[in-house]
């Protein structure tokens, strides 16, 4: 089991500056720690008690509804496909603008269904507030349901101005201090006539001595002398309203009604300061499996180019050189080709090479095409045949190259389509 951090919601309104009571649980209950801290500081401070908690928040009544509704069906499927007709009669509000969870576990031989209506909006607002702070919640319960509480009581807890009431499992409210009396009034009425039968409830009326509010002699002096067919049980705590509150809400018996339902439902997070360790290896194995995955990939896909450069350039030595048939290594056997022409008048070569490819690829000779290059490393004669758009451009050609020097003829030049094929033979003068 892991600990426990119940925070409690004084407001509907959260931010990472709010001010927030919370408590510690250890994994068996004990209480480890308890403060005032802000939301956006209280990641960092509780991880200086606990590096593996589950959170639980406490929120207002004054933001929901608590309410029960009667559906003949007890299977939860047709519960909730009726639920949301049910409640449209109890609210305000648009049905689709609202959340509705209910209790886990549901009475087997009663109708009536307890229910906890949220705005959609609010609740999605406290979990991304939660959330952007580093706290992930794993429920979210109501203060009035958080009140210690036995069968066949009603149990009032003082807070300040406001009076905490619980008459049932999941049946809370909250009251203002001013209008306790005749609010409360109505509570004990529905309560004697639940289910028909008349009961007389306990009262436990309780109270912080800490924060004694100033309507206990009030109240206390209300229920005595117009409630006095009823037991009335005074509890003073010596913790605080909220210690009171997340005492019951980490430990309480029953199970929760729990406002994370549906698609608010999360599975059990921890708010882990350190690492899970198993989460830790987890992510660790996977990344070396991406990586020999990325690795081996990466390895199949160079093979691949490699194998398409070599054949790429088989082919550019064949055009180069056609009449060579063995072709072993292309790169060689060109470094080879290169050596002879060296040895036999390269400087020669490279020197008509490159007087013919810059006056080819002057801007008026932009429509000529070579298509191929020969040498003649005996005569000292470079041969090339080419594409020109006219025999006017290729007989241009030819006066480029004497005028830069060079001994030039046009052996042939025929037409093919629209194009002229013409040969010519370059010397050095």
């Amino acid at each position: 089991m892991n600990d426990k951090l119940v925070i409690r919601l004084l407001e509907a309104s959260l931010d990472a500056s709010t001010e927030l009571d919370w408590d510690l649980y250890d994994s068996v209950g004990r209480s480890v720690a308890s403060d005032t801290s802000s939301l956006a500081s209280l990641h960092q401070v509780v991880a200086n008690h606990s590096a593996d908690y589950t959170v639980v928040v406490i929120v207002p009544a004054e933001s929901l509804l608590l309410a029960s509704t009667t559906i003949p069906s007890r299977q939860l499927r047709q519960i909730k496909q009726a639920l949301p007709f049910m409640v449209e009669e109890l609210i305000a509000d648009d049905i689709e603008s609202v959340h509705i969870a209910i209790p886990d576990q549901l009475s087997s031989t009663s109708q009536k269904v307890d229910v906890a209506v949220v705005n959609h909006q609010l609740l999605i607002h406290w979990l991304d507030q939660l959330h952007s702070c580093e706290l992930s919640a794993s429920s979210m319960v109501v203060d009035s349901l958080s009140l210690p509480y036995q069968e066949n009581s009603i149990a009032v807890l003082l807070d300040d101005d406001r009076v905490l009431v619980r008459s049932g499992d999941y049946a809370g409210m909250v009251i203002q201090a001013e209008d306790f009396k005749w609010v409360f009034a109505g509570v004990l009425q529905q309560h004697e006539h639940a289910d028909d039968v008349l009961l007389r409830p306990n009262i436990v009326l309780m109270s912080s001595a800490i924060e004694e509010p100033e309507s206990l002699a009030e109240i206390t002096s209300y229920i005595q002398t117009q409630c006095s067919e009823y037991e009335l049980k005074t509890v003073v705590y010596e913790e605080s309203v909220t210690d009171i509150l997340a005492n019951t809400a980490a430990h309480q018996a029953i199970a929760p009604l729990n406002l994370l339902q549906g698609g608010y439902a999360v599975k059990a997070i921890n708010n882990s300061a350190v690492p899970n360790p198993s989460l830790v290896a987890s992510v660790a194995a996977l990344s070396v499996l991406v990586y020999l995955v990325f690795t081996l990939g990466s390895a199949w896909y160079f093979e691949n180019k490699a194998v398409e450069l070599d054949a790429d350039a088989v082919s550019l030595y064949q055009k180069i050189f056609p009449n060579e048939r063995r072709i072993v290594s292309p790169k060689k056997q060109m470094q080879n080709h290169l050596q002879r022409v060296t040895v036999s008048g390269g400087s020669n070569f490279l020197q008509l090479l490159s007087e013919t490819a810059g006056q080819i690829s002057a801007d008026n000779n932009a429509a000529l095409t070579v298509e191929q290059l020969r040498y003649e490393s005996g005569r000292g004669d470079l041969q090339f045949q080419v594409q020109s758009a006219s025999l006017d451009q290729l007989d241009q050609l030819k006066q480029s190259l004497a005028q830069a020097g060079l001994d030039v003829d046009i052996n042939s030049a025929t037409e093919q389509g629209d194009r002229i094929m013409g040969r010519l033979v370059i010397r050095s003068l």
